[in-house]
């Protein structure tokens, strides 16, 4: 039971996802940085 229009929507959920989380990661990585330049 292939349905491609629920597929490409979850293509791009998780996509987007991604996308979220390697902002949030890219985020935490500079504020660690400026705690640690801080320091």
């Amino acid at each position: 039971m292939d349905e491609p229009e629920i597929s490409l929507e979850q293509n791009a959920l998780i996509r987007l996802s991604n996308l979220i989380s390697l902002r949030n990661t890219q985020q935490l990585t500079s504020i660690i940085a400026t705690q640690i330049l801080s320091f």
